[in-house]
């Protein structure tokens, strides 16, 4: 859905002719219908199969038609939004849509209304889309069948699952052998209930041939409640968009993404929330590598139409909850590049947009790292401003560990929505419980091989603020991961003392994680995706003068939720020693520490 992506019928077929051949070496779709509920055919009937009202008149104008009827009664559901990823229109009374689809359009799909099930195909994936070719020459049915849903789900879990990001078949077997489980032992033993994961992009690593074992790999996640399964929705990245085809135009480097896991830009409906999932990526040509894209990061005119569109169907928005799920981050925007929401391409529209609602969260990946990015001059109808919340990655530092660049474990969030409001959230670390997924103590007199925490080096001649002004020579040091300025309150207790921890003023280096990636992981000094500075550091002199030889003491985080004012107290009495707790793997041989 790009302005700049509309093909001439005659760069339609030659990217056609292209597409054959690069495909080629692509592994082939399963042959089983994705959607097996979607059926495509050109029959005209009048629709009186489905209701006992006056049949729908189609016109014969109308290249695509269809109804939407309930599975139990038979019967036309109205008033569920249907588009082609260009434009919308609702069905009527019978649950019958029509209109002229947009020549470009690959799917035709519904925004799921909140009292009907999330129809899953066989896979049990999310099937809201049809699959069958369009064929727009002529008129083509498509038919949809929605279950009534038998449970309340005004309360339900979001599970944000950034970055899986994979490149290799043993970084694959990593998410199935270690994230996977994690999700069902997490869910199946916790009181969280009506559970639906998003991926935030990036689900592979530029590796075309990856895409069937990664759309295997995200279905038939079994779980023992709800309907005894997890469905995952998608959203695509940077990553994810088709080098080989991005010299034709973005909209042609997303195809892959489209065969296997359907549109880029659609949103459903649970409880008293909408979702809504939008592509920023703007690819625009190929990396000098020859095995990426190159790409601005925001929304087109035709994107931000549809999203206008999109909303223009919710009621009472003013009383609803909105999760807008994307890859890139917002936080204060960019005149362009792939690092912010570029303010050229509509980050202040979308933003507006999203103060309509009562309460506004932004779900992002990308970046591997946390940030909680309030935005303060956009704020929704109770008040509060947008909250953008920037996940670690569920790879880590590329699967290359069990960390993140700026050593957060890696791993997924867990959103408990309650109504029109997110009442409470924690990061998950793979293999971890919620309470040890939260804090890590270091010492900060330790020295790393020549890493240290007093201005970075100890061999090195560099410009002390090079990488760090924060002298944490003497300090107990607290990284809270998902740590924020306005939000968590850190004290270290020693000896039944309370002592204030304070946060960093510079954005700091983890010199542990940066030392073990470079000296054990071997990971290059000169790359700097292993450069990694955050703010997410609470620090406080050792009382005792040396943090190696405290004892009696312990690390209090308390985490007061934005929207709600839950807390949630987490602590430890652990000091980090060296990498303990750490592996490296390279798919071969694993070491850990």
């Amino acid at each position: 859905m790009r302005t700049h992506k509309y093909l001439s019928l005659i760069a339609f077929l030659a990217f056609g002719l292209t597409f054959t051949a690069c495909e080629e070496s692509l592994p082939p779709l399963p042959a089983e219908e994705v959607n097996p509920t979607v059926s495509a055919t050109a029959d005209a009937a009048a629709g009186d199969a489905y209701t006992d009202v006056q049949p729908t008149v189609i016109d014969s104008k109308n290249n695509v038609y269809g109804y939407i009827t309930d599975k139990t009664t038979g019967k036309g559901i109205a008033g569920v939004p249907v588009t082609d990823g260009y434009h919308y229109t609702v069905t009527d009374k019978n649950g019958c849509y029509q209109f002229i689809a947009d020549s470009r359009a690959r799917n035709i799909y519904y925004s799921t209304p909140a009292d009907y099930k999330i129809e899953v195909n066989s896979k049990q994936m999310p099937a809201f889309f049809s699959t069958s070719t369009l064929d727009l020459s002529s008129q083509t049915r498509i038919d949809f069948s929605l279950e009534k849903s038998d449970k309340d789900e005004t309360n339900f879990t979001f599970v944000a699952i950034s970055d899986p990001q994979c490149k290799y078949t043993w970084h694959a077997n990593r998410f199935r052998d270690e994230t996977l489980p994690d999700f069902q032992s997490t869910f199946n033993n916790g009181t969280w209930r009506n559970i639906y994961g998003m991926t935030l992009g990036d689900i592979i690593f530029d590796v075309h041939t990856l895409w069937t074992t990664m759309q295997s790999l995200l279905g038939n996640i079994s779980i023992n409640k709800d309907y005894g399964y997890m469905p995952i929705f998608n959203c695509i990245g940077n990553h994810d968009h088709n080098y080989n085809y991005v010299t034709t135009s973005d909209y042609a480097s997303t195809v892959t993404y489209v065969k296997y896991f359907g549109p880029t830009d659609y949103s459903f409906n649970r409880g008293k929330a909408h979702i809504i999932v939008m592509d920023n990526v703007l690819a625009y040509g190929l990396a000098t590598s020859g095995t990426t894209c190159l790409y601005n990061a925001g929304y087109t005119e035709e994107q931000l139409a549809w999203l206008k569109e999109d909303l223009s169907y919710v009621k009472n928005k003013e009383d609803m909850l909105l999760i807008f799920a994307g890859h890139v981050p917002f936080r204060s925007g960019a005149s362009s590049g792939g690092g912010n929401v570029n303010k050229p391409s509509h980050y202040a529209d979308v933003l507006k947009l999203m103060t309509e609602f009562n309460e506004a969260h932004i779900m992002i990946g990308h970046t591997h790292r946390p940030t909680f990015y309030p935005h303060t001059g956009y704020r929704t109808k109770n008040g509060s401003p947008i909250f953008e919340h920037i996940h670690a990655a569920v790879c880590g530092g590329w699967w290359w560990s069990n960390l993140c660049t700026d050593g957060t474990p890696n791993g997924y969030a867990i959103y408990d929505v309650t109504g029109n409001t997110i009442k409470n959230y924690y990061s998950k670390a793979t293999g971890k419980s919620v309470a040890n997924s939260q804090i890590r103590v270091y010492n900060g007199n330790e020295v790393y091989s020549d890493f240290t925490w007093h201005w970075g080096t100890t061999s090195w001649t560099q410009n002390e603020t090079a990488y760090t002004a924060n002298n944490l020579k003497g300090k107990v040091i607290a990284d809270v991961f998902y740590g924020d300025e306005d939000n968590w309150k850190v004290d270290l207790i020693y000896n039944g003392v309370t002592y204030p921890m304070t946060q960093v003023t510079q954005s700091q280096r983890d010199w542990n994680t940066y030392s073990f990636f470079i000296n054990k992981c071997g990971r290059s000094l000169t790359n700097d995706s292993w450069m990694t500075q955050a703010y997410h550091y609470w620090v406080v002199d050792a009382p005792n003068g040396n943090p190696a030889t405290l004892t009696n003491w312990k690390v209090v985080a308390t985490h007061t939720i934005p929207t709600s004012g839950v807390q949630n107290v987490y602590s430890t009495t652990t000091m980090q020693n060296g990498y303990f707790g750490y592996f490296y793997t390279d798919g071969t041989t694993t070491v850990n520490y």
